[in-house]
């Protein structure tokens, strides 16, 4: 049986199957990410290596927010509807608890990786500080658990009769102050210091924050857009990954240290590969014909990614423990191979894990 699908407002199962891909590519892009991070600061910056490294990395800088607007397009969606209590029983409290569980995990592999001797006392310590301070990757965590905790306030203004303009007054809000804004004091100008000051007099941090990305989700899920406007918006990508690139491989080369130029969450250059991307999926990736058994597989595996984006990080520390890095090879192909080998490795994890009850439910 033969499902088509396209980017238009159809019935529940076959919106979400893009935004189900849309999140699997968001999480090997994360691996990608993290994976091309390895060996960021062991390389010069005037060799080869580190130019694909720098490629690599630039590319995939726009996972994160991608995983927010994804979660804005389902939790604000009218079809999902939610007590606060159920929020928080369901997804705050499974989320809380796979943060807690994790970042002890994570805790005590630093420990045994560390080398370090302590004695019984010292080392319980050890861990307890580096359950607090969390692993690197597990800060995404408490930031969507604050998004959610929003849904019930966002609610009204999604169902209200000019939800389009109210979100469009925000959107407009958000890429000002939250996105414009911070992309053009990264740079150096005449008088800087004494604009920032009288720009930041003027500051609303919720439209400047992850809400923006989580509103814009909801948006661009219901709301349609003109071929043209998309083509803007690819090119936008384009130009705004190309920019980044190029500015940190010349920052990066003329420093002598390697340096990432605009990759942060609310760059112009994130910001549109956000959108192009979101847009991409929609109204392109959308089209592909799939069978009932494909579109299964891809929501069964769309289910795990929350998982393997917890597990990710330990099974790149064990790849590259056994010796398969960055630089083992050419990094062309070194990276997509590593990334590769996590996805499939920590899928299977994740897979066993939910076999066990109980913990399943909330470890990942």
């Amino acid at each position: 049986m033969e499902n088509k699908l396209n980017g238009s407002v159809q019935d529940k199962s076959e919106r979400l199957i893009y935004l189900d891909m849309m999140r699997i590519f968001a999480t090997f892009t994360v691996i990608i990410l993290h994976a091309s991070a390895q060996n960021w600061l062991d390389v010069s910056t005037n060799s080869y290596e580190w130019q694909i490294i720098n490629i690599y990395n630039s590319f995939v800088r726009f996972n994160v927010q991608l995983f927010v607007v994804i979660s804005g397009a389902l939790f604000l969606d009218a079809a999902y509807k939610t007590s606060i209590k159920k929020l928080y029983q369901k997804n705050i409290l499974r989320l809380l608890t796979a943060y807690i569980a994790w970042s002890f995990i994570y805790a005590v592999l630093t420990y045994c990786y560390s080398g370090l001797n302590y004695s019984t006392i010292e080392m319980i310590k050890y861990i307890i500080k580096t359950t607090i301070n969390s692993h690197y990757h597990l800060w995404f965590v408490p930031m969507i658990i604050g998004v959610y905790m929003m849904v019930p306030i966002l609610r009204p203004m999604t169902e209200h009769k000019d939800s389009k303009k109210i979100c469009e007054y925000f959107l407009f809000l958000f890429f000002i102050i939250g996105v414009m804004k911070p992309s053009i004091f990264s740079f150096d100008f005449p008088y800087k210091s004494q604009l920032s000051y009288i720009a930041n007099i003027i500051d609303i941090p919720t439209v400047a924050g992850w809400l923006g990305y989580f509103i814009l989700g909801y948006y661009l899920r219901k709301y349609e857009m003109k071929k043209l406007y998309r083509n803007i918006i690819y090119i936008l990508g384009i130009i705004g990954y190309l920019f980044t690139a190029l500015g940190s491989s010349y920052l990066s080369i003329k420093t002598g240290v390697a340096t990432s130029f605009f990759t942060f969450s609310f760059s112009l250059s994130s910001f549109f590969s956000t959108v192009a991307w979101f847009v991409f999926f929609k109204y392109e990736v959308s089209k592909i014909n799939l069978s009932e058994k494909t579109i299964k597989t891809i929501n069964r595996m769309s289910k795990n990614m929350f998982g393997l984006y917890l597990v990710h990080a330990l099974v790149l520390k064990i790849v590259s423990s056994i010796g398969l890095t960055t630089l083992s090879f050419n990094p062309l192909l070194s990276i997509p191979v590593i990334s590769l080998i996590t996805f499939i490795i920590g899928y299977v994890l994740v897979v066993l894990i939910s076999k066990i009850p109980l913990i399943n439910k909330y470890l990942i």
